[in-house]
């Protein structure tokens, strides 16, 4: 496939789904293809497709996530999703954490740092909270904290101010 039909393709993904991970992005390519597995030649061609719509400035990346430039990022039920990976805690998108952890200090006034990783794990649709999806949330919680736009005093997290 030529890349330019390619890189339309992984853009129109992008703008339905973002932000998205990239092993994601393969997927729905090889969905889209009627293919059982995606091999090495169908990764590098999205990765490819990825790479030429950055530098286009059409779409952006956080790390191994896509996004449109100005895409509002929504925090996403996956309890009835299809797809296994999107349940992943690797494949949760970073900035949908964030977005996930400001709701839930903005609707309850700051929590606990064990509230806080119980309520984005539901808000997530995640019925138990595993060792990993913990630590993936506790490392968004950490970011903030470090940034500060987030502060922990006397056990509760709340916004800076």
């Amino acid at each position: 496939i030529p890349s330019g039909l390619m890189a339309d393709y992984v853009f129109r993904i992008v703008k339905e789904e973002g932000p998205i991970h990239e092993d994601e992005v393969t997927a729905r390519i090889r969905m889209l293809w009627g293919l059982q597995r995606a091999g090495n030649r169908i990764r590098a061609t999205v990765t490819n497709a990825l790479r030429l719509n950055v530098a286009r400035g059409v779409i952006k990346s956080d790390g191994a996530f896509y996004t449109l430039p100005d895409q509002e990022v929504k925090v996403r039920d996956r309890s009835l999703v299809s797809s296994a990976s999107l349940r992943k805690s690797d494949i949760l998108p970073p900035a949908e954490i964030q977005v996930a952890i400001r709701k839930v200090i903005t609707e309850n006034f700051g929590a606990s740092r064990t509230e806080l990783v119980m309520a984005v794990s539901r808000l997530f649709g995640f019925a138990s909270t595993s060792a990993q999806l913990k630590s993936v949330i506790e490392q968004e919680i950490d970011g903030l904290i470090a940034t500060h736009i987030l502060a922990e005093k006397n056990g509760l997290i709340g916004f800076l101010g």
